[in-house]
This record gives structure tokens, C-alpha cells and sequence, in this order.
């Protein structure tokens, strides 16, 4: 297997990600604090913020997480924070910061909400073109009511694809990659291929995967007093990550390596398109194991929630300073 410590810098289109660590988008990089934290750890290539949208999304009590062992599952949807806010953040704690780090921007929602989104990044980089920045559009959040992953959607990939590729056209080297959730078929696999094959060369430069498996409960607790089988009792339902999720997001990344690498055989026009793996990973060798099957840069969520920001020493030296938490 690889070494935890090569390479030290992958090109993620106009981006250079050294090391090949990173937070995934999750509920802690939500705030200035957790962003500043992960900004400044020496063991972060980049940093994701929380998906976000242009008035942020209303939470209220359903939305929340549960940690059980090394897996957790979480109802949230996308962050509360708007993206005007969160780019306020990124150009304080890039001015306050003697590190020069890249910005990946998630973003969620319909068509018109990511347009808004994009022209206020475009905004942004056109102002400050020191401040190296990328985007991720968030297709496969299980949590949105009546709005399923855009990422199962043929027609949807499509008409993404479409969207980039204007964006592109307006702000020259801009990277843009998408997340996807977890595909259990080839028929997923072939769904999006066919929205990238006909998209024009360049339009995705990476591909995330993956986001939470939705539709995973937890019993919130056991009432011994009723019938066990009915189906009946108190749960927490929401998408499931960490290490429960770990051997599908490695079957996912594997599988999109191997298309990828058919399209660098055959001279195609996706095979420089990255993958970011995200699924599991809280040590060494999980970061190895994902390395192994083909990202070329791995994230971490649910052990940052469970560890802080030490983990991603652990992850890339197998072990935290004496002083860490």
C-alpha cells in the first residue's frame, strides 16, 4: 500500500492540496471557530465548509446527530450559516493566518440557489484572487424533505454539468467538483458517467464520495414493554457515516477509480478528473485503505466530531503529540 505521507501535494484542478487531507463537509465546519481550527492545523491539505445556501437552512430539533462507537448518523440538512457569512469568514481567517491553505465552498439546493451561490464566490475571487478557492456542489444529502439526491438523477447530473460548465466559462480556472451518496448498482455508475461523458472536457475536475447512507435509524431507546417485531418504539433516523459506512465508500471509490482509469486508457476526456474518498476513515489505515483503492485525497467527518482536530495527525503519522487532546 501507499505511504500515509505520499504523495504531498495532489493538483485538484487549479488547487494544490498538500497533504492529501482534508475535513469533508459536515456538521463540524459550521462555524468560525470549528473553520478557524481546521484552517490552522498543520495536518489539514484544505478546508470544506458545512454545505451551505444563500439564507442558510432553518434547523429546529429534528436535526441533530448520534455517535455510536466509531459510526454515527445525523438528520441534519444543510448548514444554517449562509455562504455570504461563511465568505466573510474565509477572507478573515485567510488575512489572520500566516498559512495559505485552499477553500473548498460546498453549496447545496436548486439550480437558482447554487447560481446565487456561485456569483457570490465569483465575486469574491474577483476582489480577492489571492484567496485560492474551490467549489463542491452537495448532490446527495438524504436530508431534505421531498428532494432526493440529485446525484441518482440522470436528468439532474445532466443539467448540473450543464451549469458548471457556464460557470466556467465566466470565472476561467475555477475547480468544481460534486459529492455524491453511496451507489449500491452499476446502473448508478452508468448514470453518472453518461452526464460526465456528455458534459464538455474539464466541467467536473473531482468527484467526492461519499455522503451518509440514508434512511439508517438508531433506537433512541428499548421499551421492554412492547412486542418485540411490530416496529413500533422511539428511533433516530438520518444518514449513517464513520466506520459502519467505511466498506461502502471504499467499493465506491473503487469502482469510480476503475472507470476513470478505462477513460485514461482510451484517451477519454474525463481521465484527469480526482477523486476525494470519504467514508470511515479515523486512522493510518484507513487512510492507507482509501489511498489504496484510488483517492488521490481522503476526508475525514465523523472521527473529526468524535476526535477534534487531532485526528488528522493520528491519520497521517499513526499517533498524536503528547500534548494533544
Amino acid at each position: 500500500m501507499p505511504s500515509a505521507q505520499g504523495p504531498s501535494a495532489v493538483q485538484l484542478g487549479s488547487l494544490l492540496i498538500s497533504p492529501p487531507l482534508i475535513n469533508s463537509s459536515c456538521p463540524w465546519a459550521s462555524s468560525l471557530a470549528q473553520l478557524t481550527e481546521l484552517y490552522e492545523c498543520p495536518y489539514t491539505g484544505a478546508v470544506t465548509i458545512r454545505t451551505s445556501t444563500p439564507h442558510g437552512f432553518q434547523e429546529d430539533s429534528s436535526h441533530s446527530h448520534t455517535l455510536f462507537g466509531e459510526s454515527s448518523i445525523n438528520s441534519y440538512g444543510f448548514s444554517p450559516v449562509s455562504v455570504g457569512q461563511y465568505l466573510i469568514w474565509i477572507e478573515m481567517i485567510h488575512d489572520m493566518s500566516t498559512k495559505r491553505k485552499p477553500w473548498l465552498i460546498s453549496i447545496g439546493g436548486p439550480e437558482t440557489d447554487l447560481e446565487y451561490c456561485f456569483e457570490h464566490i465569483s465575486c469574491l475571487l474577483s476582489r480577492r484572487p489571492d484567496i485560492p478557492i474551490g467549489i463542491e456542489l452537495n448532490l446527495s444529502c438524504p436530508n431534505i424533505p421531498s428532494h432526493p439526491p440529485p446525484a441518482y438523477s440522470g436528468l439532474e447530473l445532466a443539467a448540473i454539468c450543464e451549469l458548471v460548465s457556464s460557470w466556467k466559462e465566466r470565472q476561467k480556472g475555477i475547480t468544481v467538483g460534486i459529492k455524491i451518496p453511496p451507489y449500491t448498482h452499476s446502473g448508478m455508475y452508468d448514470t453518472l458517467f453518461s452526464a460526465l461523458l456528455g458534459a464538455a472536457a474539464g466541467t467536473i475536475d473531482y468527484v467526492a464520495a461519499t455522503n451518509t447512507l440514508g434512511n439508517s435509524i438508531l433506537p433512541s431507546s428499548i421499551d421492554t414493554t412492547l412486542p418485540s417485531g411490530k416496529g413500533e418504539g422511539p428511533v433516530f433516523m438520518g444518514g449513517m457515516a464513520g466506520s459502519a459506512l467505511h466498506p461502502l465508500s471504499l467499493g465506491v471509490v473503487r469502482n469510480l477509480r476503475t472507470r476513470l482509469r478505462e477513460q485514461e486508457y482510451n484517451g477519454g476526456h474525463l481521465r484527469n478528473i480526482k477523486i476525494i474518498g470519504i467514508g470511515g476513515v479515523s486512522d493510518r489505515e484507513g487512510f492507507e485503505r482509501m489511498r489504496y483503492v484510488g483517492a488521490d485525497v481522503v476526508a475525514v467527518a465523523t472521527a473529526l466530531g468524535r476526535e477534534g482536530v487531532d485526528v488528522f495527525q493520528k491519520v497521517l503519522e499513526g499517533q498524536i503529540s503528547k500534548d494533544g487532546k
